[in-house]
């Protein structure tokens, strides 16, 4: 009856209480157009990120943003990159702060944008450091429960 007991506590923890997923995320296709470099965001759903602010940082001012503004109501935005300004351009996506948006890493030379080496940070990624964290309490978890059960071992034999 115990072993009962405790293995419905089990399913009905594990499968009783669902809660929502973490939001959606919001993923930047990108591309050049003669002299503009136009991005794209939408929503892991697909809807477009329409007039998500953006905001663009220059190399030689990372605090202050070169340009602001929106994407239009399918989530495209496209400037034209300062080439007397060379080095990593950071672009944000998105409110600051929230689990929605985008950071890319925007590498421009004299010669125009490198369009093969823009980069997103893993660590700027949304949701990087919940994924982390579950993985390292679920893998301790998982531990502590081994451990636990293979010393009561009477519960399931």
């Amino acid at each position: 009856m115990k072993r009962l007991f405790v293995l419905l506590s089990l399913l009905v923890a594990l499968f009783g209480f669902p809660s929502q997923a973490m939001a959606h995320a919001a993923w930047t296709d990108y591309q050049m157009l003669v002299d503009q470099f136009e991005l794209t965001s939408v929503y892991s759903t697909g809807e477009p990120y329409s007039n998500a602010p953006v905001r663009i940082y220059a190399p030689n001012n990372t605090e202050q943003p070169w340009l602001e503004g929106n994407t239009d109501e399918s989530g495209n935005f496209a400037f034209t990159p300062d080439t007397s300004l060379p080095g990593n351009w950071r672009i944000r996506i998105g409110e600051p702060g929230t689990d929605h948006g985008d950071i890319l890493t925007v590498p421009v030379t004299a010669q125009g944008v490198q369009i093969d080496e823009i980069s997103q940070n893993s660590f700027d990624k949304p949701h990087w450091w919940a994924q982390q964290t579950s993985v390292a309490l679920g893998a301790f978890g998982s531990g502590l429960g081994s451990v636990l059960l293979l010393r009561r071992r009477r519960w399931f034999f």
